[in-house]
């Protein structure tokens, strides 16, 4: 084969391919920039439960244990801590093993519950 007709077709695969690169780099430019423009509009606060979901509750911690649950070969930890509301209504929650180590039998503050799970619990100050 003619080595002149070789540098042709590598001539032309290697634009094709820089060309093909530079519209593929624009588009992908194009589409995170559209996404900054559309995050940067969002002016919700997500780090914060919608209100229509969450209660506030004030409570006195009554009792913790933490266990295991065997599933066959599985085996999982769970943290549950006990409060009395001021009705003295008993509320029984499992909750991250991070927050269990927070709380402490006789301690009163404000319960924030999300959607049936612990937000967070707030300690009264004396």
């Amino acid at each position: 084969m003619n080595p002149y007709v070789i540098f042709v077709i590598a001539a032309f695969v290697g634009v094709s391919i820089l060309v093909f690169t530079f519209f593929y780099i624009n588009r992908t430019i194009k589409k995170e920039n559209q996404r900054l423009e559309e995050l940067a509009e969002d002016t919700s606060d997500s780090s914060q439960p919608s209100a229509e979901l969450s209660q506030y509750i004030k409570v006195t911690v009554v009792d913790l244990y933490c266990g295991v649950d065997s599933v066959g070969k599985r085996t999982q930890n769970f943290f549950t801590v006990i409060f009395e509301t001021d009705t003295h209504e008993t509320l029984e929650y499992n909750v991250p093993e991070e927050m269990y180590d927070g709380f402490e039998k006789g301690q009163t503050g404000t319960l924030t519950v999300v959607d049936g799970y612990v937000y967070g619990f707030t300690v009264d100050e004396a």
